[in-house]
């Protein structure tokens, strides 16, 4: 076993850190966080930059375009973007959904003209693309999705919608509907489609606000004629791409990187400040706290990587991303509540502005704490991971 990252690797490492450093900071986030009124507001200048230096097409193929590194890459990128705590979740979104999640199942179902058309225009930062599967009525249960496609010529038309999804920074829905409703079992009629989301028909309502003020949208498709050359996949495969494609979807970020910069900050934090007399660095339970934490999040870094290893050396393991998902998530919202213990009623105290006197760490502690329940509900719930693991070592799923 080799815990080491390659020079090459490393020499990557550098270089996105040092870039995430010059192009982004607290102020900045801060300004874009008032200006777009939520905490996760997008930047699309930056995702032009990361474009630009072509590490959206770092595990893409050369053959098309891409760098022709690995999983692994795109994970010390994706980790050094993280960690930065100066980008916000949508850009880490745009870009996770659209390289890892939309571009394998593109890799692996996507036909050469697909390749062709939607390859370049994804490398160029042309694209951003958000995966529709939660519906109003349709969750964990995705076999219960009701959104449709009918055949008409050489189009489907598409009814109905798509709810919790991050539509209003993206260009494009890849989307799963009903293209059968006579095969039985219900889950063995649904097929994928790629549709614009300036397609008339289509509307975009994106006044949802989760209780730590993060944006999500509604996708709503009224009569939306979508060329049958958007289908991806078989048609009437599309439960078993979603399926095969949580491999990927579940590997999105690096479990512990989304606390790095919190935690740094926590340390340095409690290093200076004196409560009763007392320098918190003094304090054993805080110093138990803190332990635990950097315990968290090396086990979130060795799972994600694991995974990753698994992508690019064997097989894409759904177990093995499940874990990752699982502890990482998880992982988050104890950490989460580990820092709210730490610094007591002043970790209630939220502010993006310019730092205040009472307000520690600009008030990230509270944000997070607040976004770290979603993580457990948000692309499949910590009870559906826990099932999918139980599968896989042969245990009932239900």
């Amino acid at each position: 076993m080799n815990f080491k990252f390659t020079q090459e690797q490393e020499t990557l490492r550098k270089e996105f850190r040092e870039f995430f450093e010059k192009e982004t900071s607290p102020d900045l986030l801060a300004q874009q966080i008032e200006e777009q009124d939520c905490v996760n507001p997008f930047s699309e200048e930056l995702f032009k930059k990361i474009a630009e230096r072509g590490w959206l097409g770092l595990m893409f193929p050369e053959e098309w375009g891409g760098l022709g590194k690995g999983h692994l890459e795109h994970f010390i990128f994706m980790e050094e973007l993280e960690r930065s705590g100066t980008v916000s979740w949508a850009m880490m979104d745009s870009v996770s959904i659209t390289v890892n999640v939309f571009g394998h199942q593109l890799l692996n179902y996507g036909t050469e003209e697909q390749k062709k058309t939607w390859i370049p225009k994804i490398l160029k930062g042309e694209v951003r693309i958000v995966v529709g599967l939660t519906e109003p009525n349709a969750g964990s249960d995705l076999a219960a999705l009701e959104s449709k496609a009918e055949e008409e010529g050489d189009y489907f038309i598409l009814n109905g919608s798509k709810i919790f999804n991050a539509g209003w920074l993206c260009t494009h829905i890849f989307t799963l509907v009903k293209t059968d409703w006579k095969i039985v079992p219900k889950h063995k009629g649904m097929s994928y489609f790629l549709v614009p989301l300036d397609t008339p028909g289509v509307t975009v309502d994106s006044n949802l606000m989760t209780h730590g003020k993060c944006r999500r949208s509604v996708v709503t498709y009224e009569n939306v004629k979508v060329p049958k050359a958007n289908m991806m996949g078989k048609m009437n495969d599309g439960f078993y791409m979603a399926m095969r494609g949580f491999a990927f979807e579940r590997l999105q970020f690096v479990g512990g990187a989304k606390v790095v910069h919190m935690f740094n900050e926590l340390i340095d934090f409690v290093k200076k400040t004196r409560w009763d007399g007392k320098l918190l660095a003094d304090v054993p339970d805080i110093r138990y706290k803190l332990a635990d934490i950097a315990t968290e999040i090396e086990i979130g870094r060795l799972l994600s990587f694991k995974g990753a290893w698994q992508v690019d050396y064997r097989e894409p393991s759904l177990i093995d991303s499940s874990l990752s998902w699982l502890n990482g998530n998880e992982a988050f919202d104890r950490i989460s509540n580990a820092m709210m213990d730490i610094l007591g009623e002043y970790g209630l105290l939220e502010s993006w502005g310019k730092e205040k006197k009472w307000v520690p760490l600009r008030g990230k502690v509270a944000m997070g704490w607040l976004d770290s329940r979603a993580l457990t509900v948000g692309g499949g719930t910590s009870e559906i991971i826990r099932n999918a693991i139980a599968g896989r070592l042969g245990l009932p799923r239900n």
